[in-house]
C-alpha cells in the first residue's frame, strides 16, 4: 500500500513536470518567437510572426542557434579588439610619432619602415582569424583587412611628413566609416556598445 502511494506520488510529479514543460514550451512558441522576430529582424518581421503562427514558432527554435552564432560573433570581436590594441599601439607610440616631426629625415623613413612592418604582420594576423560564417561579419572584417590594406599602400608611397599627415587623416576617416558598419553588427545580435568603443580604443589611443 506505501509503494502504490510512492508511486502515485512519483506519476503525478512526472505529469505536472511534463504538463509545465509544454505549456513552457506553447508559451515560448508563440512570445518567444514574437519577441526574437521585433526585437532581432525588425517591424515587418514581427507582423509576419504575428498573424502566422507557424512562423512565430519557427522563429522560437531559431533564438537558439541565433544565440549560438551570437556566441560565436562575440568570440570573433574579442580577439579582433585583442589584436587591434596590440598593433595599433605599436604603430601610434608617441614617442615615434615625434620622429615624424622632430626627427631627421633618416628618422621620418626609419618610423615608416617601421610602421610599414607592423601593418603587414597585422593584416596577416586579421587574415587568421576565424571569422563566424555570417555575411555581414565577413563584410566587416575583409573591411578591416582593406582598410588597413589601404594605409600600408599609402606608407609605402610616402616620402615626407606631410605625406604620412595625409595617410593617417585618411586612415582615421576609413575607421569612421567602417564604424557604421560595426554598430550595425553590434545590433544585430544584441551585442554591447562597448565592445564598439573598445575596438576604436584599440585603432586610436
Amino acid at each position: 500500500m506505501h509503494e502504490y502511494k510512492e508511486n502515485g506520488i512519483l506519476t503525478k510529479t512526472f505529469t505536472i513536470i511534463i504538463a509545465v514543460l509544454v505549456w513552457a514550451g506553447i508559451i515560448w512558441g508563440e512570445f518567444g518567437g514574437l519577441y526574437h522576430s521585433f526585437k532581432h529582424f525588425g517591424f515587418r518581421d514581427g507582423l509576419v510572426a504575428a498573424f502566422v503562427p507557424p512562423y512565430s514558432w519557427y522563429r522560437s527554435v531559431h533564438f537558439f542557434f541565433w544565440l549560438n552564432e551570437r556566441g560565436k560573433i562575440e568570440k570573433y570581436f574579442t580577439k579582433l579588439i585583442e589584436i587591434n590594441k596590440k598593433y595599433s599601439d605599436e604603430i601610434l607610440n608617441k614617442e615615434d610619432m615625434k620622429k615624424l616631426y622632430l626627427g631627421s629625415r633618416e628618422e621620418l623613413m626609419g618610423v615608416i619602415y617601421e610602421r610599414y612592418s607592423i601593418l603587414k604582420i597585422w593584416i596577416a594576423d586579421l587574415k587568421q582569424i576565424d571569422v563566424p560564417k555570417n555575411k555581414n561579419i565577413l563584410s566587416f572584417h575583409n573591411s578591416c583587412i582593406k582598410i588597413n590594406e589601404k594605409f600600408l599602400e599609402s606608407l609605402r608611397n610616402t616620402l615626407t611628413t606631410d605625406d604620412v599627415e595625409v595617410a593617417f587623416r585618411v586612415y582615421i576617416e576609413d575607421l569612421k566609416l567602417l564604424s557604421s558598419k560595426l554598430s550595425y553588427c553590434l545590433d544585430k545580435y544584441d551585442l554591447s556598445d562597448k565592445l564598439a568603443e573598445k575596438f576604436f580604443q584599440s585603432k586610436a589611443e
